[in-house]
């Protein structure tokens, strides 16, 4: 799972930009995820933070409808979460961890 947030970066954005995200709803399953800043308290009484972490526990089997998940993280600004199909990898480059003054794609 892939986890979208339009305009993410070290700082907070609570905004979702729908549109940029809708241009990948053809070649994915757009899903559900919790708000950025959700928490739970687990049994042990120590709190986690849900921002990351898909809504629905069988979100790899669940049926979603990517515009219905779009509507749904307007509404509620929630985190968008991606179903690869068998075929697709995303490769996640975070420049932050890269040694400063080296481009390690060459």
């Amino acid at each position: 799972m892939v986890l979208l947030k339009a305009g993410a970066s070290d700082m907070v954005d609570t905004n979702i930009n729908v549109d940029a995200l809708a241009q990948y709803s053809d070649l994915c399953t757009l899903m559900p995820s919790h708000r950025w800043d959700a928490t739970h308290v687990n049994d042990s009484g120590d709190t986690i933070e849900d921002g990351k972490r898909p809504l629905y526990k069988n979100w790899t089997t669940r049926p979603f409808k990517s515009a219905q998940t779009l509507k749904q993280a307007k509404v509620d600004d929630r985190n968008v979460g991606v179903r690869l199909r068998a075929d697709q990898l995303i490769v996640d480059v975070d420049p932050r961890n890269m040694p400063e003054g080296r481009d390690t794609f060459k």
